[in-house]
């Protein structure tokens, strides 16, 4: 299902896709946390985890302002309901926001920036997939109107 924004709030050139996949972060000091990527796009997608997230990826984050983009190693499954394992796909991301939902959930936007060849063709087919299911939803919701 592809998430849309109102237009001008969307700094992303392509859909966003909802998601929920297993991720393991790494901030340049090698500080590791786990997240949920909750939607994802041809150029970046959005994590989500607890306070321990924030706290480790960006440390001392309740004490910055403008918070400055920071380099992060991540690691995702493919497939829903599967750990970061062997089958991944393994990019290097700059952060682009971080947004604190609750006092103990947070977001954090990340664009891509390095990928492997191998990693982006995995990539490019999660995209393919998401894009087909999309379509089939949106021909489906089409039949349904009168």
């Amino acid at each position: 299902m592809a998430e849309q924004f109102p237009e001008g709030s969307d700094k992303r050139r392509s859909f966003r896709y909802l998601v929920t996949l297993e991720a393991e972060v790494t901030n340049e000091h090698g500080a590791q946390s786990p997240a949920k990527v909750t939607n994802i796009s041809r150029d970046g997608l959005r994590l989500e985890g607890d306070r321990r997230l924030v706290e480790e990826v960006f440390p001392n984050y309740p004490l910055q302002r403008g918070l400055s983009r920071q380099q992060l190693q991540l690691r995702m499954a493919l497939n829903e309901g599967q750990p970061v394992g062997d089958d991944r796909i393994e990019l290097v991301c700059t952060s682009v926001y971080v947004l604190r939902l609750s006092k103990s959930c947070y977001q954090i936007g990340v664009h891509f920036c390095q990928i492997d060849d191998d990693s982006r063709s995995r990539l490019e087919r999660l995209i393919a997939q998401l894009e087909a299911v999309n379509t089939l939803e949106k021909i489906r919701d089409s039949r349904r109107r009168p």
